[in-house]
């Protein structure tokens, strides 16, 4: 993801993510994928690869709050896919 897409993304992401100061979730409001230009994928992945790098296909996220819906950066971790 290019500089660009970077910062279009972390606008797109700061106007919708409703944050949560108590617990520090970020909480996404809708099932709706982030579209950055043209570059889609689950809101989950396109946020860890903004604020954290790229993944690999072989890598999936896990949310260390327990809460599916929470896209704190600080709360996503990688594992390795299981087949």
């Amino acid at each position: 993801m290019n500089e660009k897409m970077r910062k279009n993304a972390i606008t797109q992401i700061e106007q919708k993510v409703m944050p949560i100061p108590e617990c520090g979730c970020w909480i996404w409001p809708d099932d709706e994928l982030l579209n950055i230009d043209s570059h889609e994928n689950t809101t989950e992945r396109i946020i860890y690869d903004v604020y954290n790098g790229a993944l690999s296909e072989n890598q999936e996220i896990s949310h260390t709050c327990h809460l599916s819906c929470c896209m704190n950066p600080k709360h996503l971790s990688v594992e390795i896919k299981k087949h």
